[in-house]
């Protein structure tokens, strides 16, 4: 299945490269090699495994899945999650899979991790001062639009786990259904 929303409006044949999925366990796409998933456990338990070891993991929880992710639950104990599915194009057209892997933006991306490693103060005076680093890299927008999908790529694991206060669920949880609302109901008609 091609993990897309169509328009829902007569005559329209427009599709965007983000889906949406709720349900109990999780979704039988969370393996799909050609999206990105963010995924938002409200509730229960489940055991993966990753790199030969077992982990516990307890709801609620927020997970950034890459491409390459082989996610394995090994058992799972009330298991409610939403899945939103996309491919990086769908935030700027040049972040192929192919581009991203290739390593063309990894200057980029080691100026934003190393940023994101300074305390505040430091990168205020970085951000004041201008960076070379990022300026030799690409323009601010597209060093933005990164940014959005630093979480998915530039990490050893294939699979981030955020533990989430009951606070941060809820913000969470808010953004994901308005995705849902918009990609289910397309109040827009789009």
């Amino acid at each position: 299945m091609e993990l897309r929303t169509k328009s829902k409006r007569p005559g329209i044949k427009s599709t965007i490269d983000v889906f949406y999925d709720k349900t109990i366990g999780f979704s039988k796409y969370i393996n799909d090699s050609a999206t990105y998933k963010m995924v938002l456990v409200k509730s229960g338990s489940f055991v993966v495994e990753e790199n030969g070891e077992y982990k516990v993991i307890t709801a609620p929880v927020g997970m950034a899945v890459n491409e390459k992710a082989d996610f394995k639950v090994i058992s799972e104990s009330g298991v409610e999650s939403s899945t939103i599915y996309f491919k990086p194009s769908f935030i700027r057209e040049e972040f192929t899979f192919e581009a991203i892997n290739s390593g063309k933006y990894d200057k980029l991306l080691n100026a934003v991790k190393k940023s994101r490693q300074m305390d505040p103060d430091e990168r205020m005076i970085t951000a004041i001062e201008g960076n070379v680093e990022f300026e030799d890299s690409y323009d601010a927008s597209i060093y933005q639009d990164a940014i959005l999908l630093l979480e998915f790529n530039w990490h050893e694991r294939d699979i981030v786990y955020y533990t989430l206060t009951k606070q941060e669920y809820d913000a969470v949880n808010r953004m994901f259904e308005s995705v849902k609302y918009d990609l289910v109901e397309q109040p827009d008609n789009l």
